[in-house]
């Protein structure tokens, strides 16, 4: 099975089969084919167990059996051409600036603000419409044993920054993008890509009107506040949040309470899971509707970056005020929302509808009489068929 990784967008799963003696580079041009993807600016490599890139695969003449790739395992075609050993490749996209509840130096960086003005005026108004739209700025490639500020520096020296002027390389923030949408911040000036972990991929850029040097225990959050009697948002706002004293939701409600000046008792909040297009209310343990694990164990060591939650960098958290909303029947969901909820639905239903007739008696005898010229799907359970065992008498 392989899997096409462009680093934006969804993914696509295919499935192939190939001798073991096979080579990489004659795999790679086979799944390129049954892709329908064109060129040579491919690579090919492992995974680990939820997905994500690892190692590449060399194309210097390697059969998948020394490569160790066993029966089932998953392959993923990144885009770009293979780096050199040691070397890594980045993909950077450029993510439009969000305005930071905290930031009080941007009057002081007219120069930026103009630089970044022109930049977006240059792309058009791509930047402008959507905190998910990007732009392609380009690539670059370095050793795994540079820092971060070499790679930061290195960006810095594409055609389409150079007119920036950036007073130093604080002022550029990178993030690793989860399915398009920026998420950890590649944190440490001093770190090598190697100590992160730190694959080729694509990464998100955003140039900062004040210098950011997140520590570990700061949460790069995006903040939006709930529109009364709408399914519509204001703008996200960022916010970063110290957990170092406390991760729990009391901390962070209390955080977001005092950035946007409202009463701690006053606010709701939830967060997104785009994928699923829900919104999960996070509970601080002040509602009156506790259940019996709540009473027992209670709120108070609650870690947000823990299940169910899993708070991290990137997340949008969405506000409410109970003013406006005094029955709590706001449930946070937008438009866009509804519709994809509405999308997985259907999708949903047609992967069961599909299922059941793989299954059904008369696909499993169409395709034991070899009346189908589709193979029958490999996790399809294939029809019970009667059977004599004769056994010699060896006594």
């Amino acid at each position: 099975m392989f899997t096409v990784g462009i680093g934006l967008g969804d993914t696509v799963d295919f499935e192939v089969t190939v001798n073991k003696n096979m080579n990489i580079q004659e795999c790679l041009r086979k799944m390129l084919s049954i892709a329908g993807l064109n060129g040579d600016a491919w690579h090919l490599r492992k995974t680990n167990w939820c997905g994500e890139p690892m190692e590449q695969l060399s194309l210097d003449g390697m059969t998948l059996e020394d490569e160790s790739i066993q029966h089932g395992e998953n392959l993923l075609i990144m885009e770009g051409r293979l780096p050199a050993k040691g070397f890594l490749t980045f993909s950077i996209w450029l993510f439009p600036t969000l305005e930071n509840i905290k930031n009080t130096q941007k009057g002081n960086m007219n120069g930026l603000h103009s630089g970044i003005e022109n930049l977006i005026q240059r792309f058009g108004d791509t930047l402008r419409d959507d905190m998910n739209r990007s732009i392609k700025l380009g690539e670059v490639e370095l050793s795994s044993e540079s820092t971060v500020a070499d790679l930061k520096d290195h960006i810095l020296t594409l055609p389409s920054l150079m007119g920036l002027s950036l007073p130093n390389n604080r002022h550029l923030r990178l993030q690793l993008l989860d399915n398009g949408r920026p998420s950890r911040v590649i944190r440490g000036l001093s770190n090598t890509l190697r100590k992160l972990k730190i694959q080729s991929q694509s990464l998100a850029a955003r140039i900062l009107f004040s210098e950011e040097d997140l520590m570990h225990s700061e949460i790069l959050l995006n903040i939006c506040q709930r529109l009364p009697e709408t399914k519509q948002y204001t703008p996200p706002l960022e916010m970063v949040w110290e957990t170092s004293k406390s991760s729990g939701p009391k901390a962070m409600k209390q955080a977001i309470a005092d950035c946007l000046g409202c009463p701690v008792q006053r606010i709701v909040t939830a967060k997104h899971f785009p994928e699923k297009c829900q919104w999960m209310i996070i509970d601080d343990g002040t509602s009156s509707k506790k259940n019996a694990r709540k009473k027992r164990w209670g709120t108070g060591k609650s870690n947000l970056r823990n299940s169910p939650y899993f708070i991290k960098d990137g997340d949008t958290i969405g506000v409410k005020d109970r003013l406006s909303d005094p029955d709590d029947q706001d449930d946070f969901l937008t438009h866009q929302d509804i519709e994809g909820q509405e999308i997985l639905r259907i999708a949903a239903e047609n992967k069961r509808i599909k299922r059941q007739e793989d299954k059904s008696p008369s696909r499993c005898s169409e395709w034991m009489l070899g009346g189908s010229d589709r193979e029958l799907p490999r996790h399809a359970k294939k029809c019970e068929v009667g059977i004599t065992i004769h056994v010699d008498d060896f006594t």
